[in-house]
């Protein structure tokens, strides 16, 4: 840690840039109250109560906690006013344990770093921010997308406030030997083509295999399938590269956007290979060599082995 004196007063600087992620609970007068999972096994609605669980608790730590009377006080650092948190949270060690209830260790420092919190006088002090949205967390529904390991991907569907509408989010967590679930990463916004994305990235590494569909092995149009088959989306693909050449409206190659399918024939004859657009003219797929890894359409195989692309998601 960096310490820096200003006008006599020890500031030690805990983070940069402040993070919104939260949403205000205002009739939440007190911390939230942590029901840990851990459990070997979690189910869809445990991830989603544990998410929600988790959001009061960043909107808690977001508006500084609930302060007694007289105990909200502010000053001015850097130009930049910043508030004391309340009791129950000024200091590292206390934030530290009410967040790794829920966070892993690693991602709380990664969060305190992103919240800009200062230690001054020995408390933990914020920049001023009102922070907040619609979003209803305690109200999503979570679905399992992705699982390698102790570690497992959900997408959770979000109320957008009375608007009828949704936001979409994916959550990563792991299972801490002796601890139990935690979340590894802030939820992360995502629309659907994104989705197919970050799911077919997470199995980077996984091996070739001829005719394969699971995280054993694959082969290209099983991988394809297998991640499309993750989402939420109507869109099913069949089990081939040729069949699922047959989906979709064609791309042309300079309008091309992550999560188009592009299609390639490496036996010279048909369409016989598959993958997913990461954007910028790269790709994902699997080849023998390396299984599961990211590609580029500027490659001298690449360009010559390629037929087209399709997008199957709108």
């Amino acid at each position: 840690m960096n310490k820096y004196v200003i006008t006599g007063l020890a500031v030690v600087m805990l983070g940069g840039s402040l993070f919104h992620s939260g949403e205000v609970f205002a009739s939440q007068k007190t911390t939230p109250v942590v029901k840990v999972a851990n459990q070997k096994e979690i189910s869809n609605e445990m991830i989603a109560k544990h998410v929600d669980q988790w959001m009061q608790l960043d909107s808690y730590i977001q508006r500084g906690g609930d302060y007694k009377d007289g105990e909200y006080k502010s000053f001015t650092y850097k130009n930049q006013i910043y508030r004391y948190l309340a009791a129950d949270i000024d200091t590292k060690a206390e934030l530290v344990n009410k967040l790794t209830k829920l966070i892993t260790p690693e991602y709380a420092e990664q969060y305190m770093k992103a919240k800009g919190l200062i230690v001054h006088e020995g408390k933990l002090a914020q920049p001023e921010a009102d922070g907040g949205s619609i979003l209803q967390w305690n109200k999503a529904v979570a679905k399992l997308i992705s699982s390698k390991g102790n570690e497992r991907i959900y997408k959770l569907t979000v109320p957008l406030g009375d608007t009828g509408q949704n936001e979409f989010f994916h959550v990563q967590c792991q299972n801490v030997t002796n601890i139990g679930w935690r979340i590894t990463k802030a939820p992360v916004s995502v629309a659907a083509n994104q989705g197919v994305t970050e799911v077919a990235k997470q199995y980077i590494g996984v091996k070739y295999k001829a005719g394969g569909t699971t995280i054993k092995g694959f082969d290209s149009s099983g991988f394809t399938q297998f991640v499309f088959n993750q989402l939420d989306s109507k869109v099913k693909l069949p089990r081939t590269a040729k069949q699922q050449y047959k989906l979709g409206t064609a791309v042309k190659k300079s309008a091309i956007k992550q999560g188009d399918l592009l299609f390639f024939k490496t036996n010279g004859k048909d369409v016989s290979f598959v993958g997913i657009a990461l954007g910028n003219g790269k790709f994902i797929a699997v080849t023998v060599s390396n299984g599961v890894s990211i590609q580029s359409l500027d490659s001298s195989y690449w360009k010559k082995a390629y037929v087209g692309a399709k997008r199957v998601l709108k």
